[in-house]
């Protein structure tokens, strides 16, 4: 019999650690939450009241293609906040393949 997996709170969890690694614990303020959806729709729902939006230029680590390209110009577009688009830094581990 196959044990029952949480997938919310594991990728919660991987979510919290990938944050932390990323901004650190106290440089700034950040929240995140894991929501079932399409992705764009659900990033620009959370634009919504919201001072910017960061999203990668790319999936990295643990997410893969998160954010792939229209999805990406699609929140550009269409969010209520500013939208902040980062690359990852020449040279730093991704924890992916490439």
């Amino acid at each position: 019999m196959t044990a029952h997996v949480d997938w919310r709170t594991k990728t919660q969890q991987t979510s919290n650690g990938e944050q932390e690694r990323a901004v650190g614990t106290d440089s700034v303020n950040v929240s995140s939450v894991v929501i079932a959806g399409h992705p764009a729709q659900v990033l620009l729902d959370a634009s919504v009241g919201a001072e910017l939006l960061v999203v990668g230029d790319r999936g990295h680590g643990r997410f893969p293609e998160m954010v792939p390209g229209s999805v990406r110009e699609h929140v550009i577009t269409h969010a209520t906040c500013p939208v902040l688009v980062m690359r990852h830094a020449s040279g730093a581990s991704t924890g992916s393949s490439e």
